[in-house]
């Protein structure tokens, strides 16, 4: 055991020509790893390093984090952290950037879901808090706590359209389609314009062109 002991040498563990101060197995000539790096072969994905929390039986909140530090006196102002979703070790990876504290701004849950904004993401990809009346069932939510907004994105042939008040909204008719050659019908499943307004709603306005067809 060596107390205060400093090494000019590099240190190689299953290697014997080490190209960091630390290199455990095989490495990589174009590196730029000033302190450590880890190698080894695998057909798949290579685990080359864990990190492991040895508290016991997982619970909600528990984890295991990379913590990053821009100066030796800082507080971490950076991390990213495996935390338990539940106590079956179903865990998400949270992300923290560092402003007058280190703070949560994005979350990927055990399901999948992304959060920004949230730590608790009930979409595909939410961005903030949706308030009360949630949007569990849309691909995309996003919202300030107050307003909220829903977007269910699919696909029907080689075109996407909207329905209701939302897109791709469940359970209602089509009301907007946009074509894969960039026309938008309005009332109209097969717009043969850049914009087709179907129905008998009173357009007022100037037109040029043949690029807008109103189906009165």
């Amino acid at each position: 055991f060596l107390n205060n002991a400093y090494f000019s040498a590099k240190v190689g563990i299953g290697t014997d020509s080490p190209l960091a101060k630390l290199q455990v197995g095989s490495g990589t000539t174009n590196t730029g790893s000033a302190i450590a790096m880890f190698g080894g072969t695998g057909s798949n994905v290579l685990s080359a390093l864990s990190l492991v929390n040895t508290y016991g039986n997982a619970v909600v909140g528990q984890g295991v984090a990379l913590d990053f530090h821009l100066n030796s006196g800082y507080s971490p102002t950076g991390r990213i952290a495996a935390i338990s979703e539940t106590t079956s070790v179903k865990a998400g990876l949270a992300f923290y950037t560092y402003t007058s504290s280190l703070e949560e701004k994005m979350r990927i849950t055990g399901a999948g879901d992304v959060g920004i904004g949230v730590a608790n993401p009930s979409s595909l990809l939410q961005i903030g808090s949706v308030g009360s009346t949630g949007y569990a069932d849309q691909k995309i939510a996003w919202g300030d706590g107050t307003y909220a907004g829903a977007l269910n994105v699919s696909s029907s042939g080689s075109t996407l359209y909207a329905s209701g008040d939302q897109i791709f909204s469940p359970g209602t008719s089509e009301r907007m389609r946009i074509t894969s050659a960039g026309n938008v019908g309005i009332g109209q499943t097969s717009p043969t314009a850049k914009l087709y307004v179907a129905g008998d709603t009173i357009v007022r306005g100037v037109l040029r062109g043949d690029n807008v067809n109103f189906g009165l």
